[in-house]
């Protein structure tokens, strides 16, 4: 056990107590990043303290591991020898670590990924260091528990090219006999046919690498002679150039049922192309195309289509929120920054000596040529980079170029696209004769629990839904503005349905959600639907998968394995648990997430679902992804999207919800962007005729689209207030922001991500200077919070909101972007106000974890303050606790800030909600020249047209360049 100021190495970790034995002013920037990791459940929150496990430590970026005062990284070489033969009991590692000349250090104590040196010097393993030291110490470890000398050495010989293969990630020297063996071990086997001269077929055996999710085809050219010459062995295969093909117990089987199969005939060696795992494994599953939807006309490999138009992607064209400076950073860590320095990877030896020679006496720089060079974190990049470049050079002068690996395909359901031509059109459903005279809309309101009293537009609403699924509709997109309570509006219509089929049995609903929203499902059923109307709402998504996998008689897992040996296999669900004689393709709710869909779309494509809800249906807005398609593919009698964004970067998005909601609705894609999407480029700017195209929009999604605004609905909200402030930058945030905005004016002309890079600069000043320049996150803790709050005009201007706040005893939500500003305010905010702010709620902040957090919110009495990204807003998190909103960054897509705020302002809220937008003010420039009120401006554009004519919100790169233009010519 080792103690330093904050942490104490243990063996599973790096533990921070409560009370660290040096308390000072850095502690709360710990905690509460601490914090932070905990609720993104990177950290073990303990009563006294918290865990920091070895293996999240070596996965912490560079800034973080700064803030929670770790070491910094190992970087000396490491050195791997062994004793002894394979199949002695006595085989063992040894590791040794080395400083640049060569010279082991003596008393190395290793915790984990702590390393420690001696009393003042002390390292943390990097990852591939960290794992490379554990699985050392596992084959040393594992090795002495093997009594049988040929297990033994079958696991040495596989545990050896284990560890070559991450010594070489990490360029550590191995002893002679470890070179010397050549060792090729595969992740798994497939299979490949070869005819022999008398027509006859051949099985030959495929190594396949794992590669990230899929698998990569491994050359082995002397496995194959291997495998023919020596008919007998099975645990190794010697190659004709001494290469060691060592395989597992489980691949053993699989080479031996192989030599099986040498002489097999036509017709057999068809069905091992088209059936493999049908002979090779017992969990074969058979398939049948009858058993999808009518949209689905094969399996294959899934293929982005070419389209000859374009897509708006929805990418990020602008660097997150506080990370402006990287641009320059990330050109020093390309190795851009010292081109200079004239150096190829034959220079890396003596670079590495003096870098080593440097580290070793603590010194900061070193002289390369005539040019004095920092040690910075980008600088040691280089030479990592440049090590790598020798690695790989020296590797292809001792070894013939290997044969690029083909990567394993996905398996995805093929379906009629509406792309280029309106290839699959929805069929009027019959449904007429379903529930005999009656009407669906008779049974609306029944099913759901006494005392549920649905809003006049919520019962609006769920009888439109009826009167579409009445009429044969395949589906409706139900686009209510956030708030309005569109998940009532579901279960609703499912409750309504349910009770129409009376005892006859009804297949079940697929419900698809972002994997933050499906705790919110599960809440809102119970307290919505009456009990016993379904069987049961059911997750099969994350480790709930488990319980779900389709299982062969002895209990190994299920696999589909297309007849395209190209195609990775698919693991497979099973929707009856035969165990306890439950059917899951009948009366339940199924829970599942985007991911979990697209992954495993061939078991939710064999059930029929009598309903199937796509919540935050923008998920699925280009139809070009793999999550688009395999949504579009399932197949059920309704379809119901859910979302109060249809539209964020273009009508595009429209339209794919739409070609899962009422396929042919809206024609080809080509056929709707040549007269909607072309059409609105031309009026853009035109409010009168986008307004027309909007309405002629909307009158052909009818009456398949429902969409009501806030403002359209009497709710019986309290008001709503949003004010404006526009404060003056105090100097230090005005200097920095004039001097970007003369960089940008200078360097007019230059191609437009300078431009962007401009923007980008102007936005994190336009919050903090600190942000603009790089700053470092501790620069702030080491002042008082005065300085921080002083530095800037939204930070001052949300202190003096706080304290009016303050003052009358009510909450406030603050949403803000940056990560460093969010650590920072709350460290702040707990020293200035005396309150406990929970850590800030983020897009990474487990489910679980953010709902304790609201509840707790909500449920305290007082002034509290909560901190939010603005991509956490759209997670159906209740927050009517608060009647306070400061948007501290403002989203470039109105949409999204108008959720933000429904956070607080929505059905449940008794309070009026005041809505703070703080701007800041350059003083020496007019006040055009001002990156807040030009952004501010065009979110009211975009806010207003997308009102009244289904307007795409999102922001594009050029509207920021336009506004750089704009601030640039009001500067003079």
């Amino acid at each position: 056990m080792t103690n330093f100021r904050f942490w104490t190495a243990q063996e599973n970790g790096y533990f921070y107590p409560c009370v660290p034995t040096e308390s000072t002013g850095d502690w709360p920037l710990i905690q509460g990043q601490l914090e932070i990791l905990a609720s993104e459940g990177k950290v073990e929150e303990k009563t006294d303290g918290f865990l920091l496990p070895h293996g999240q430590a070596v996965e912490l970026d560079p800034e973080i591991s700064e803030i929670l005062e770790l070491p910094d990284c190992f970087p000396y070489a490491i050195t791997l020898r062994s004793h002894g033969s394979l199949g002695s009991p006595s085989f063992r590692y040894e590791l040794e670590y080395q400083r640049s000349d060569g010279t082991p250090f003596y008393g190395i104590k290793v915790l984990g990924s702590y390393v420690e040196l001696n009393r003042e010097t002390c390292y943390r393993f990097s990852r591939d260091q960290y794992e490379l030291v554990n699985l050392v110490e596992e084959s040393n470890r594992e090795s002495q528990q093997i009594k049988n000398r040929g297990e033994l050495s079958q696991y040495n010989t596989l545990q050896l090219a284990r560890i070559k293969e991450r010594a070489k990630k990490i360029h550590a020297t191995l002893d002679r006999f470890m070179e010397r063996q050549k060792i090729v071990t595969a992740d798994k086997l497939s299979v490949r046919l070869e005819k022999n001269p008398d027509g006859s077929f051949s099985v030959l055996p495929v190594l396949l690498r794992k590669d990230g999710d899929s698998y990569t085809r491994m050359e082995a050219d002397s496995l194959e002679q291997g495998f023919r010459s020596n008919p007998y062995n099975t645990g190794k295969i010697y190659g004709p150039d001494k290469t060691q093909y060592v395989f597992t117990p489980e691949q053993e089987e699989g080479i031996r049922q192989m030599r099986r199969c040498q002489r097999l005939s036509p017709e057999a060696a068809r069905q091992v192309a088209e059936h493999p795992r049908e002979i090779f494994g017992s969990d074969a599953f058979d398939f049948d195309l009858g058993v999808y939807g009518d949209r689905v006309v094969s399996i294959g490999e899934f293929l982005a289509p070419d389209l000859p138009f374009s897509l708006s992607s929805g990418r990020n064209w602008l660097p997150p929120e506080g990370t402006g400076m990287k641009a320059a950073d990330n050109r020093e860590k390309s190795g851009d920054h010292y081109a200079s320095l004239a150096l190829d990877e034959k220079d890396y030896p003596e670079l590495f000596l003096k870098v080593s020679d440097a580290l070793d006496r603590g010194e900061k720089r070193i002289v390369v040529g005539d040019q004095e060079v920092e040690l910075t974190p980008g600088f040691l990049d280089y030479v990592d980079q440049l090590k790598v470049k020798a690695g790989e050079k020296q590797e292809k002068q001792n070894q013939e170029p290997e044969a690029a690996g083909e990567k394993k395909k996905e398996a995805s359901l093929q379906i009629q696209e509406n792309f280029l031509s309106q290839e699959y059109r929805s069929r009027k459903a019959a449904r007429e004769k379903r529930l005999g005279s009656n009407r669906l809309g008779d049974y609306l309101g029944q099913g759901l629990k006494p005392g549920i009293r649905p809003m006049p537009h919520q019962q609006v609403g769920m009888e439109q839904l009826a009167a579409c699924w009445e009429h044969g509709c395949h589906g409706v997109l139900l686009a209510d503005d956030m708030g309005l309570g569109k998940t009532l509006q579901a279960f609703g219509f499912l409750a309504a349905l349910k009770k129409a089929y009376g005892n006859s049995a009804m297949a079940s609903v697929l419900i698809v959600a972002p994997v933050s929203l499906l705790q919110n499902w599960m809440e809102e059923y119970r307290k919505f639907v009456a009990e016993g109307l379904f069987d049961g709402i059911v997750p099969m998504y994350g480790s709930e998968l488990k319980k779900h996998w389709a299982r062969n008689p002895d209990g190994s897992r299920c696999y589909f394995r297309p007849p395209d040996p190209n195609l990775k296999e698919v693991s497979m669900l099973d929707f009856q648990d035969r165990e306890n004689r439950i059917d899951y393709s009948r009366n339940h709710l199924i829970l599942t997430t985007y991911e979990t869909l697209r992954e495993l779309q061939l078991s939710f494509g064999r059930v029929a679902w009598s309903v199937m809800i796509l919540d935050e249906a923008q998920k699925i807005k280009n139809p070009a992804t793999r999550t688009s398609v395999a949504a579009r593919a399932m197949n059920c009698d309704f379809g119901l999207a859910l979302t109060g964004t249809p539209v964020e970067n273009s009508w595009t998005d429209l339209w794919t919800i739409m070609d899962f909601v009422e396929p042919g609705k809206l024609e080809s894609l080509k056929d709707f962007n040549s007269h909607y999407q072309h059409q609105l480029q031309n009026v853009e700017n035109k409010g009168e005729l986008l307004k027309e195209l909007g309405d002629q929009l909307r009158k052909n999604l009818d009456p398949c689209f429902i969409r009501r605004l806030k403002e359209d609905v009497n709710l019986g909200l309290p008001a709503k207030e949003i004010l404006r402030f526009k404060d003056p930058m105090p100097e230090e945030q005005r200097k920095l922001y004039g001097e970007v905005v003369r960089e940008a004016r200078e360097g007019q002309g230059e191609k437009s991500i300078t431009m962007l890079q401009a923007i980008a600069r102007l936005r994190d000043i336009s919050l903090c200077p600190s942000l603009g320049a790089g700053g470092n996150v501790k620069k702030y803790t080491l002042g008082d919070p005065e300085h921080f709050f002083g530095s800037s005009a939204r930070l001052m201007r949300t202190r003096t909101i706080l304290d009016e706040v303050r003052e009358k005893g009510e909450k406030a939500l603050i949403f803000v972007e940056s990560r460093k500003i969010q650590l920072l305010l709350r460290t702040f905010l707990e020293q200035i106000y005396k309150i406990q702010v929970q850590p800030p709620i983020n897009g990474t902040t487990q489910a679980v974890a953010r709902q304790k957090m609201v509840d707790q919110f909500n449920r305290a009495p007082g002034f509290q303050v909560l901190l939010l990204s603005p991509e956490a807003a759209g997670v159906g998190l209740n927050i009517t606790g608060a009647n306070h909103v400061i948007h501290l960054s403002r989203c470039w897509n109105p949409a999204k800030e108008d959720q933000a705020t429904d956070r607080a302002y929505r059905i449940g809220q008794k309070k009026a909600v005041t809505v703070y937008l703080p701007m800041a003010v350059d003083t020496d420039f007019p006040e055009d020249a001002s990156f807040d009120l030009n952004l501010d401006a065009l979110l009211q554009y975009k806010r207003d047209l997308s009102r009244s004519a289904l307007y795409p919100t999102e922001a594009s790169e050029e509207n920021a360049v336009a506004m750089l233009k704009r601030i640039e010519e009001a500067a003079g």
